[in-house]
Formats: C-alpha cells, structure tokens, sequence
C-alpha cells in the first residue's frame, strides 16, 4: 500500500509476492493462510507462451 501511496506501482497492477523459505518464520509472527498458486512456470516454457496463458 504504501508504494501505491508513494506513487511507485499502479493501484491496478499486479504484483508476485515471493515468500519462499521464509514462510515458517513469518508465520511466527503473523497468521498466514495459504493459498493456491493460480499459474506456475518454469524455465523452459518460453515467454511468448506464458504471455498468452496470463494475459
């Protein structure tokens, strides 16, 4: 929120959070739901193609 504020990103962009290995840790001292991912990727799917499956 506050990089909306701040005028950095769009109040309609998208945004991946990434909170991969340090999930236990902040779940410590936040209550955490998981969720599930709605679009995976990998490094040998080329570009054009995950453009066409997200946007």
């Amino acid at each position: 929120m506050k990089a909306v504020e701040q005028g950095k990103v769009c109040k309609e962009d998208v945004i991946l959070l990434n909170v991969s290995g340090g999930y236990k840790r902040i779940a410590e001292d936040y209550g955490l739901c998981r969720i599930k991912p709605s679009f995976g990727v990998s490094l040998d799917i080329p570009l054009d193609e995950i453009q066409r499956e997200c946007l």
